[in-house]
Protein backbone atom coordinates (compact mmCIF):
# COMPACT_ATOMS: atom_id res chain seq x y z
CA UNK A 1 0.00 0.00 0.00
CA UNK A 2 1.85 3.09 -0.78
CA UNK A 3 0.74 5.02 2.15
CA UNK A 4 2.09 2.51 4.44
CA UNK A 5 5.22 2.60 2.84
CA UNK A 6 5.42 6.42 2.49
CA UNK A 7 5.08 7.10 6.35
CA UNK A 8 7.30 3.35 6.62
CA UNK A 9 10.27 4.93 4.66
CA UNK A 10 9.67 8.73 5.34
CA UNK A 11 8.89 9.88 1.64
CA UNK A 12 6.34 12.14 3.59
CA UNK A 13 6.13 15.81 2.23
CA UNK A 14 2.45 16.63 3.28
CA UNK A 15 3.43 15.55 6.79
CA UNK A 16 4.44 19.16 8.26
CA UNK A 17 5.41 19.43 11.83
CA UNK A 18 3.14 22.98 11.98
CA UNK A 19 -0.88 22.66 11.76
CA UNK A 20 -2.25 23.84 8.50
CA UNK A 21 -2.64 27.63 8.52
CA UNK A 22 -6.15 27.04 6.42
CA UNK A 23 -7.21 24.83 9.69
CA UNK A 24 -5.50 27.33 12.07
CA UNK A 25 -7.16 30.69 10.44
CA UNK A 26 -10.45 28.46 10.20
CA UNK A 27 -10.72 27.87 14.42
CA UNK A 28 -9.73 31.00 15.26
CA UNK A 29 -12.72 32.87 12.79
CA UNK A 30 -14.70 30.70 14.49
CA UNK A 31 -15.46 28.52 11.14
CA UNK A 32 -15.21 25.70 13.20
CA UNK A 33 -16.17 25.95 16.86
CA UNK A 34 -13.98 24.09 19.23
CA UNK A 35 -17.12 22.07 20.94
CA UNK A 36 -18.15 18.34 20.79
CA UNK A 37 -16.43 16.20 18.67
CA UNK A 38 -13.81 16.46 15.46
CA UNK A 39 -12.25 14.11 12.99
CA UNK A 40 -9.51 14.26 10.88
CA UNK A 41 -9.21 12.31 8.24
CA UNK A 42 -5.95 10.90 6.62
CA UNK A 43 -4.49 12.35 10.18
CA UNK A 44 -1.43 11.29 9.28
CA UNK A 45 1.11 11.83 12.31
CA UNK A 46 -1.36 13.57 13.71
CA UNK A 47 -0.32 17.21 14.17
CA UNK A 48 -3.77 18.78 12.94
CA UNK A 49 -5.12 16.58 14.82
CA UNK A 50 -3.36 17.52 18.00
CA UNK A 51 -3.84 21.37 16.96
CA UNK A 52 -7.89 20.67 17.12
CA UNK A 53 -6.97 18.66 20.57
CA UNK A 54 -5.32 22.10 22.13
CA UNK A 55 -7.80 24.05 20.99
CA UNK A 56 -10.83 22.56 23.07
CA UNK A 57 -12.18 20.04 20.19
CA UNK A 58 -12.46 15.96 21.54
CA UNK A 59 -10.83 14.48 18.56
CA UNK A 60 -10.69 11.46 16.53
CA UNK A 61 -7.88 10.46 13.80
CA UNK A 62 -8.08 7.90 11.05
CA UNK A 63 -5.75 6.67 8.27
CA UNK A 64 -4.74 3.78 6.95
CA UNK A 65 -1.19 3.31 7.58
CA UNK A 66 -0.32 1.67 11.20
CA UNK A 67 2.98 3.69 10.89
CA UNK A 68 1.09 6.60 10.96
CA UNK A 69 -1.34 6.11 13.63
CA UNK A 70 1.51 4.77 15.87
CA UNK A 71 3.41 7.94 15.68
CA UNK A 72 -0.03 9.91 16.25
CA UNK A 73 -0.08 8.07 19.43
CA UNK A 74 3.53 8.61 20.32
CA UNK A 75 3.15 12.41 19.92
CA UNK A 76 -0.34 12.93 21.39
CA UNK A 77 1.11 10.67 24.42
CA UNK A 78 4.21 13.04 24.28
CA UNK A 79 2.41 16.05 24.18
CA UNK A 80 -0.38 14.48 27.04
CA UNK A 81 -3.21 15.68 24.23
CA UNK A 82 -6.33 13.41 24.82
CA UNK A 83 -6.73 12.38 21.18
CA UNK A 84 -7.58 8.63 19.75
CA UNK A 85 -6.07 7.27 16.47
CA UNK A 86 -7.77 4.63 14.22
CA UNK A 87 -6.28 2.81 11.53
CA UNK A 88 -9.34 3.14 9.48
CA UNK A 89 -10.20 3.78 5.34
CA UNK A 90 -12.75 6.85 5.51
CA UNK A 91 -14.82 5.03 2.49
CA UNK A 92 -15.39 1.84 4.46
CA UNK A 93 -15.87 2.98 8.64
CA UNK A 94 -18.72 3.28 10.09
CA UNK A 95 -18.55 3.94 13.59
CA UNK A 96 -21.52 4.37 15.96
CA UNK A 97 -20.55 8.24 16.95
CA UNK A 98 -20.91 11.16 14.56
CA UNK A 99 -18.69 14.23 14.67
CA UNK A 100 -19.48 18.24 14.91
CA UNK A 101 -16.35 18.91 12.48
CA UNK A 102 -14.68 17.17 9.98
CA UNK A 103 -11.05 18.28 8.31
CA UNK A 104 -9.29 16.99 6.03
CA UNK A 105 -5.90 18.11 4.03
CA UNK A 106 -5.04 16.01 0.91
CA UNK A 107 -7.46 12.43 1.13
CA UNK A 108 -10.12 13.99 -1.64
CA UNK A 109 -7.65 14.54 -4.26
CA UNK A 110 -5.86 11.19 -3.51
CA UNK A 111 -9.14 9.25 -4.48
CA UNK A 112 -9.88 7.98 -8.15
CA UNK A 113 -12.29 9.68 -9.42
CA UNK A 114 -14.75 6.96 -9.34
CA UNK A 115 -14.16 7.21 -5.30
CA UNK A 116 -14.90 10.76 -4.97
CA UNK A 117 -18.90 10.65 -4.39
CA UNK A 118 -18.42 7.68 -2.28
CA UNK A 119 -16.36 10.31 0.00
CA UNK A 120 -18.65 12.76 0.15
CA UNK A 121 -21.29 10.45 1.10
CA UNK A 122 -19.14 8.87 3.89
CA UNK A 123 -18.72 12.44 5.22
CA UNK A 124 -22.19 13.65 5.04
CA UNK A 125 -22.46 10.18 7.25
CA UNK A 126 -19.88 10.83 9.95
CA UNK A 127 -21.23 14.67 10.24
CA UNK A 128 -23.55 15.45 12.83
CA UNK A 129 -26.58 17.56 11.71
CA UNK A 130 -25.31 20.87 11.56
CA UNK A 131 -22.24 19.72 11.55
CA UNK A 132 -18.72 21.17 9.35
CA UNK A 133 -16.09 19.83 7.08
CA UNK A 134 -13.10 22.06 6.03
CA UNK A 135 -11.22 19.96 2.94
CA UNK A 136 -8.22 20.90 1.59
CA UNK A 137 -7.39 19.43 -2.14
CA UNK A 138 -5.11 20.42 -5.05
CA UNK A 139 -6.52 23.02 -7.27
CA UNK A 140 -6.77 22.73 -10.42
CA UNK A 141 -4.55 26.11 -11.09
CA UNK A 142 -1.94 24.69 -9.60
CA UNK A 143 0.60 23.22 -12.61
CA UNK A 144 0.80 19.66 -13.61
CA UNK A 145 4.07 18.69 -11.27
CA UNK A 146 2.63 15.34 -10.86
CA UNK A 147 1.01 14.59 -7.59
CA UNK A 148 -2.88 14.13 -7.04
CA UNK A 149 -4.91 15.35 -10.01
CA UNK A 150 -5.84 18.73 -9.32
CA UNK A 151 -9.58 19.23 -8.72
CA UNK A 152 -11.53 22.10 -9.98
CA UNK A 153 -14.53 24.18 -8.35
CA UNK A 154 -17.24 23.21 -10.34
CA UNK A 155 -16.11 19.02 -9.61
CA UNK A 156 -16.19 20.34 -5.68
CA UNK A 157 -19.69 21.70 -5.89
CA UNK A 158 -21.01 18.67 -8.34
CA UNK A 159 -20.07 16.07 -5.90
CA UNK A 160 -20.82 17.56 -2.79
CA UNK A 161 -23.89 19.44 -3.56
CA UNK A 162 -26.39 15.85 -3.02
CA UNK A 163 -24.56 15.34 0.24
CA UNK A 164 -23.95 18.66 1.61
CA UNK A 165 -24.37 22.29 1.74
CA UNK A 166 -21.75 24.23 0.43
CA UNK A 167 -20.34 27.86 2.81
CA UNK A 168 -17.36 28.66 0.36
CA UNK A 169 -14.67 27.46 -1.46
CA UNK A 170 -11.30 29.94 -1.51
CA UNK A 171 -8.46 29.89 -3.33
CA UNK A 172 -5.62 28.59 -0.41
CA UNK A 173 -1.77 27.53 -0.64
CA UNK A 174 -1.08 24.20 0.96
CA UNK A 175 2.90 23.85 2.24
CA UNK A 176 4.66 20.64 2.27
CA UNK A 177 7.97 20.18 4.28
CA UNK A 178 9.95 21.64 1.12
CA UNK A 179 8.12 24.74 1.87
CA UNK A 180 6.88 24.09 -1.00
CA UNK A 181 3.30 26.27 -1.71
CA UNK A 182 0.81 24.03 -3.70
CA UNK A 183 -2.34 26.02 -4.96
CA UNK A 184 -5.11 24.62 -2.96
CA UNK A 185 -9.04 25.54 -3.13
CA UNK A 186 -10.08 24.87 0.93
CA UNK A 187 -14.04 23.81 1.12
CA UNK A 188 -16.45 24.59 3.83
CA UNK A 189 -19.67 22.73 3.72
CA UNK A 190 -22.12 21.93 6.76
CA UNK A 191 -24.85 18.93 7.06
CA UNK A 192 -28.28 20.68 7.09
CA UNK A 193 -30.45 19.73 10.26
Amino acid sequence: MFWEQAYRFGDIPWDSPKPDPTLVRAVRRGWLKPAGRALEIGSGTGTNALYLAQNGFRVVGIDVSPTAVRRAREKARAVGAACQFRVADVLRWRPSERFDVIFERGVFHSLEDEKRPIYAHSVRTLLKPGGRTLMLCFSDKEPGWGGPRRISRREIREIFAPCLRLLWIRDVNMVDTKRQKIRSYATLMEKPG
